[in-house]
């Protein structure tokens, strides 16, 4: 996933507005963040939030976080209600549902390296594993583990993206390549980000997804958004499930 980043606009005073970090009038330039917000110019110089491309004065951490996006963190069991509730109800309006038993654990990044979860390296946010006896069946639970620390629309996308890998899991031995794999969770992803009261932030990590250079993740969202436009999200998921991904166009 890219992280946000912040665009240079120009105008009339009246239309820039005051900046979402020192509350003082931009001026006749001004800075606008990846969710929209304007910010002055004189802050060029400092770390940007790694979410939401505001820029962060007195900042205390690496990869740094705004003041906004640290109140929203999802940093430990008390905070799961609200992002698991609204994740797992528009699954269920969805008519998609995890049989299996599921285990998540939310851990600081390197916690979950440590554990062995985390191994593609510093950005990865989110991971889902499982294991298939030989006659194809789950055997113990799904773990699913998402980094703490993730404000609630960013926790509320990696865990819809691994919902979709647990769907797949369930299904038996994968039937499908890597890349129609994430496709299909990224799809599942931006369904959610789409249809669970859009705000301007989840408005603007689905645009990231879509626009993502990345062959497996933005790639494979483009290929299976394609799929789901066509089919439907459900009917693309049954086509995975039962190895016959060619009926909706993928492989």
């Amino acid at each position: 996933m890219r992280l946000p980043g912040a665009d240079v606009a120009g105008g009339l005073a009246s239309r820039g507005g005051n900046c979402a970090v020192c509350g003082l009038d931009v001026g006749l330039q001004w800075m606008v963040s990846s969710t929209g917000q304007v910010w002055c110019v004189s802050h060029r110089q400092l770390p940007l939030c790694r979410w939401c491309g505001l820029p962060v004065r007195n900042a205390l951490s690496h990869p740094a976080s705004c003041e906004s996006c640290s109140r929203q963190a999802v940093e430990s069991v008390a905070d799961l209600g609200q992002p698991l509730h609204q994740v797992g109800s528009h699954m269920a309006s969805l008519g998609l549902t995890i049989r299996h038993p599921v285990k998540l654990i939310l851990k600081p990044p390197a916690q979950l390296t440590s554990a062995g979860l985390f191994t593609t390296g510093p950005d990865q946010l989110g991971v889902t594993q499982w294991t298939h006896d030989g006659y194809g069946r789950l055997t113990g639970a799904i773990t699913i583990g998402i980094a703490a620390g993730l404000p609630r629309p960013h926790f509320r996308r990696v865990l819809a993206h691994e919902f979709g890998h647990a769907l797949l899991a369930q299904a038996g031995p994968a039937k499908v390549s890597p890349v129609v794999a994430e496709g299909f969770s990224e799809a599942l992803a931006l369904e959610h980000l789409r249809g669970s009261g859009a705000g301007a932030v989840e408005r603007q990590i689905a645009a990231q997804m879509i626009a993502s250079e990345d062959p497996l993740y933005g790639g494979g969202l483009r290929l299976v958004a394609f799929a789901v436009d066509r089919y439907g999200l459900k009917a693309v998921l049954h086509a995975l499930e039962t190895g016959r991904a060619a009926a909706v166009g993928l492989r």
